[in-house]
C-alpha cells in the first residue's frame, strides 16, 4: 500500500521515490519521481468521487516499484478545495502546496493567484533562467501568465478554456450540438501531422462551430505572444504551453496565420508536465514554504 509523506523527512538532498499530485478542475494528475527524474505520470477521477484505496493510485511501471519498503512522501497541489481535503485525508502525512511557495508577495504572489498558474509558471522559470516566459496553460480555464526574466510574477489573463467554450454553446442554445474536445484535440494535431490546416470557413454546423472557437482561441493567444515579445523584442523568449489541451492549442497557434512568422527568438514548446516539474524543484532544493 501506498504511504504517505513524512515531512520530518530532510529535503535539501535530491531523494528517492516521492509522488506528486496535481488537482485541476476536471481531473487529478500524478507524477512518480525518484530524485530529480519524472518517471511516470497518470490521471484519475477526483477522489472525492470514488475515494480509491491508496495502492490504486500507483500504476504497474516497468522496473519500478508498486510498493514501498518505507513511506513514501506525497506533495499536493490543488484548485479544488474538496479534492484537497479528500487527498489529505488519504495521504494523512502529505505536503500541500501553497501559492507563496512560488510567487511570496516579494516576488509579486497575491493572495488569490492560482496555485496552478503560479507552479506552472516557476517551473517555466526553472526551464528557462533569466529568460521572459509565458506560460499558456489550457484547460477549464485558458491562462496566461508571464515572468519576464527577473523571477517574478508579471501578470496574466483568464479566460474560458476550449472546452467550456464549446460547453457554453451547448448549454445556452437550444440546437447546437455538445461537442467532444478530446476527439477535436486529436483532430487538430492530426492535421498539424499532416502539414494541414484547419477549415477557417465552414459548410456545417459543428465544423463552424469548431472553427469559431479555435481560431479565436488561437488569434488571442497568439496576440498576447506578440505582446509578451514586444516588452523585450531584442531577448530570446520562452513560452511553454500546458494542460489537458495544450498540446492542440500550440498547433493551433502555429496555423491560424502561417504567412504571419512568430518572432524568430520566442521559442514555443508543449510540457504537460510542468506542475510537476514545479513540485519537484521545490522538494528536492529543500524550500516548501
Amino acid at each position: 500500500m501506498l504511504a504517505s509523506c513524512q515531512t520530518s523527512q530532510p529535503l535539501n538532498r535530491p531523494m528517492g521515490y516521492y509522488i506528486t499530485i496535481n488537482v485541476g478542475n476536471t481531473l487529478v494528475h500524478y507524477c512518480l519521481h525518484n530524485a530529480e527524474v519524472l518517471v511516470h505520470t497518470w490521471t484519475s477521477p477526483h477522489t472525492s468521487k470514488t475515494y480509491p484505496d491508496p495502492s490504486t493510485l500507483l500504476p504497474t511501471i516497468p522496473g519500478h516499484p508498486t510498493a514501498f519498503n518505507s513511506p513514501t512522501p506525497v506533495y499536493i497541489i490543488s484548485v479544488v478545495p474538496a479534492e484537497t481535503s479528500s487527498l489529505q485525508s488519504l495521504f494523512p502525512d502529505s505536503t500541500t502546496f501553497s501559492n507563496t511557495t512560488f510567487f511570496p508577495p516579494s516576488l509579486n504572489g497575491y493572495a488569490t493567484l492560482g496555485i496552478d498558474r503560479a507552479a506552472a509558471l516557476h517551473a517555466a522559470i526553472t526551464l528557462s533562467p533569466a529568460t521572459p516566459v509565458l506560460v499558456i496553460d489550457a484547460g477549464t480555464a485558458l491562462t496566461t501568465t508571464v515572468s519576464q526574466g527577473d523571477g517574478k510574477f508579471g501578470g496574466g489573463q483568464i479566460c474560458p478554456g476550449l472546452r467550456t467554450m464549446f460547453r457554453a454553446l451547448a448549454n445556452n442554445t437550444a440546437m447546437l450540438p455538445d461537442l467532444d474536445m478530446i476527439l477535436l484535440g486529436k483532430e487538430i494535431i492530426g492535421h498539424a501531422t499532416s502539414n494541414t490546416t484547419y477549415p477557417r470557413f465552414a459548410t456545417d454546423t459543428a465544423t463552424s462551430i469548431k472553427s469559431g472557437i479555435f481560431y479565436s482561441a488561437a488569434a488571442g493567444v497568439r496576440a498576447s505572444i506578440l505582446a509578451f515579445h514586444l516588452a523585450k523584442p531584442g531577448e530570446p523568449a520562452s513560452v511553454y504551453f500546458t494542460g489537458g489541451d495544450g498540446e492542440a492549442l500550440l498547433h493551433l497557434v502555429r496555423s491560424v496565420a502561417p504567412g504571419d512568422k512568430l518572432p524568430k527568438n520566442v521559442e514555443l514548446e508543449f510540457r504537460k508536465d510542468l506542475i510537476h516539474v514545479a513540485m519537484q524543484e521545490k522538494v528536492v532544493s529543500g524550500v516548501l514554504t
